[in-house]
């Protein structure tokens, strides 16, 4: 497993109300312990309190915690404008330049910030987003028997097309409607640690192509080890593996214009 080198598209940092799988707070230097001993070497990171309280306070929380941490990328949480609890859609942009960040996410489920996931909602974001290429991580918070709101990502995905738009955690009971999503949207990648399929990685890159999925872990609120062991064993190529434990979130990332 350690011949392969892991970018973690999804990880928090801070202490979650709920502890289930990790008893710690989470600050740079127990995430650096964690991944050293898992041999992942880099992540994209959320903020806790972006998630559980208010974005605002999360991503500056966030900032705060990185701060010299190289190894560790911003992923600032978004929310729709018109209640006026964050950045208007003109402004998404500088925020993330000052912030050194360059990939954002949105939780709009019941369980997270209660917004309907429309493009009439969240459509300003979106077209912000897409004019620089800004990869957007969408997480429905799903388990291992959720669905995801498909027909709202078949629309976000139609309307814009040019918007890298990452499924996270897409659950052990997506395929019939994440299928057709991969199939007529190429703007849309899923995260591996919450795609329980038996096969599922190989079929989708069979189908799809290894491209098309990438590394991430949920830490902590899950457990990274199964999720580095879920890609490192799976029946595909080397160089297909080396894609989805870094080499298309690096694609991704490269290709932001801020």
């Amino acid at each position: 497993m350690n011949e392969l080198s892991f970018f973690d598209c999804n990880a928090f940092i801070g202490q979650p109300s709920l502890v289930k799988y990790f008893p710690e707070r989470v600050t740079v230097p127990v995430l650096s312990k964690e991944y050293d001993r898992l041999g992942i070497a880099r992540a994209l990171v959320t903020h806790v309190a972006a998630k559980e309280y208010a974005p605002a306070v999360g991503n500056d929380l966030l900032r705060q915690e990185l701060a010299g941490a190289d190894r560790f990328s911003p992923c600032l949480t978004l929310m729709p404008p018109l209640t006026g609890e964050l950045w208007q859609p003109e402004d998404i942009l500088d925020e993330l330049r000052q912030r050194g960040a360059l990939a954002a996410r949105l939780f709009p489920s019941l369980t997270g910030h209660r917004y309907p996931f429309d493009v009439r909602v969240i459509g300003s974001i979106c077209e912000v987003l897409e004019t620089a290429r800004v990869p957007l991580f969408v997480d429905f918070e799903l388990g291992r028997r959720d669905e995801a709101d498909w027909v709202g990502l078949y629309d976000l995905a139609d309307a814009y097309p040019g918007l890298p738009i990452v499924v996270i955690r897409p659950g052990g009971r997506s395929d019939r409607g994440l299928y057709p999503l991969l199939t007529r949207s190429a703007n849309v990648y899923i995260e591996s640690g919450g795609y329980w399929v038996h096969n599922g990685i190989e079929k989708i890159c069979d189908v799809f192509g290894a491209e098309r999925i990438m590394f991430g872990s949920g830490f902590p609120y899950w457990t990274p080890s199964g999720a580095v062991f879920h890609v490192a064993t799976a029946a595909v190529s080397d160089s297909e593996k080396a894609l989805i434990a870094h080499g298309n979130l690096d694609r991704l990332l490269s290709e932001v214009n801020l």
